[in-house]
């Protein structure tokens, strides 16, 4: 199996987070993220996640069950490397990551990222758990912001609840999750 496809997997659970609506514009008042600021931030952090993420899979670099230790640049400076470990059992297709994203003044067109995520995740046939755990800080166009994440997801057949929170604001009560 490839890590791409469980990533992926991982992260349809958490996207929808980004499809919530509100009406906040994207301004922010001192530290304080704005919603569509908080799902920016978690945008841009899990698209360099998924991008290096991919990247790993498609070198090899780590082989089931062993240390990950990997290292990519940003398109436009810094990078993000991912420390930790992704195991994967082949006859009852359950599988574990435990992972830590770090971000390095990592520049994309939308913005700089600095600072870390630690992922953890179980899964299994009809049972997903993720956690997503630590802060980031964004500068882009609306202005510097940091962000913290502390998000508990379970994809428990095909129903999927939320708790915790993302840059301050309850995923169920603010973000209408």
């Amino acid at each position: 199996m490839k890590l791409t496809n469980l990533f992926a997997f991982s992260f349809v659970s958490i996207a929808l987070i980004a499809c919530a609506s509100d009406n906040d514009a994207p301004t922010q008042t001192g530290n304080q993220a704005s919603k569509v600021q908080a799902r920016r931030a978690f945008d841009g952090a899990s698209g360099r996640i998924e991008s290096a993420f991919g990247a790993l899979d498609d070198n090899r670099v780590a082989p089931l069950g062993e240390v990950i230790d990997y290292s990519e640049p940003c398109s436009l400076g810094g990078s993000v490397d991912l420390n930790g470990q992704f195991d994967y059992n082949e006859t009852s297709a359950d599988s574990s990551i435990d992972l830590t994203a770090s971000f390095s003044a990592c520049q994309e067109e939308e913005g700089l990222i600095d600072g870390s995520l630690h992922w953890t995740s179980a899964m299994s046939a009809d049972h997903a758990e993720d956690d997503w755990t630590g802060t980031i800080t964004v500068e882009d166009a609306s202005g510097s912001y940091t962000c913290a994440f502390d998000l508990h997801t379970v994809l428990d057949n095909a129903d999927i609840t939320y708790s915790g929170s993302i840059c301050g604001y309850d995923v169920n009560a603010d973000l209408g999750l």
